[in-house]
């Protein structure tokens, strides 16, 4: 069996719900584990979750500045009154139009 942590991703319902905790995630999969003796269980580790969402959801300060707390981008999308994402638009039509450009 194979399990995942829920990723959080812009343009989703859940882009501003937070990456739960780590000592969250170290309970769940304790308790999992417990669950299902016997059975082989692959989990994500943490490190990559935390990875996954910072990618997912930060812009460009997270490679060029330093200094910045990535930890808002992982877990405070609720405090952030622009997302990084929201320049980006959603009409079907402009994307039809580029992936056509595209072929």
């Amino acid at each position: 069996m194979s399990v995942n942590v829920m990723i959080p991703k812009p343009f989703t319902a859940f882009e501003k719900v937070s990456l739960i905790p780590e000592e969250d995630y170290k309970q769940r999969v304790s308790l999992l584990r417990k669950l299902v003796k016997g059975i082989r269980v692959d989990i994500m580790p943490y490190a990559e979750a935390y990875t996954q969402t910072l990618f997912s959801r930060g812009d460009r300060r997270i490679f060029f500045d330093k200094d910045i707390n990535s930890d808002v981008f992982v877990y405070h999308m609720d405090s952030m009154d622009v997302l990084p994402w929201e320049f980006i638009k959603e009409n079907p039509s402009e994307a039809e139009g580029f992936i056509k450009g595209v072929k």
